[in-house]
């Protein structure tokens, strides 16, 4: 069984380990059927350590209007990733985001393959910090910069056990 603390957080005792559990809760997420199904095309890459790697390819699902990434996508890009990548810091739940920060720097084209790479800043006794890069994985070109802010909660009382 893997521990997967707070709203996304995991706690888990090697990269591999945290990896296999994110595929585990995002799946979990995507299954409940609530606003996180948006995530159901979003490959997990690697996770651990604070840090969290994912790939996606655009589709007319994450796009506005126009044919770009949505913004309202990335920023629940920032959100999600950035709570699983704060999980896997350390055996503390993450519960509610208190700040969400995105600057959107080029549009992502629809069928563009995008690259989510998210770090753990630093996880104190209530709050932590979290950084996000989205950019292109052709081009390498930075799609949108975002920094998310979340509580930290006693991992205990804000657990959920997974299979």
């Amino acid at each position: 069984m893997d521990v997967v603390n707070g709203s996304n957080g995991v706690a888990s005792t090697s990269a591999n380990d945290s990896t296999e559990t994110v595929k585990k809760v995002m799946k979990k997420l995507v299954e409940a059927n609530k606003h996180d199904r948006i995530f159901e095309k979003l490959q997990v890459i690697s996770a651990g350590d604070g840090k969290f790697v994912g790939e996606l390819v655009i589709e007319p699902e994450h796009t506005n209007i126009y044919g770009f990434l949505h913004g309202g996508f990335i920023a629940s890009l920032v959100d999600v990733c950035g709570s699983v990548a704060m999980g896997t810091h350390a055996n503390k739940g993450n519960g509610v985001s208190v700040d969400l920060n995105i600057s959107f720097l080029n549009p992502g084209p629809l069928n563009e393959t995008i690259v989510i790479e998210t770090n753990t800043i630093k996880v104190g006794r209530t709050l932590g910090f979290v950084e996000t890069e989205i950019r292109s994985k052709a081009s390498g070109k930075i799609i949108a910069k975002g920094s998310l802010t979340k509580h930290v909660q006693d991992s205990d009382k804000y657990s959920m056990i997974t299979a």
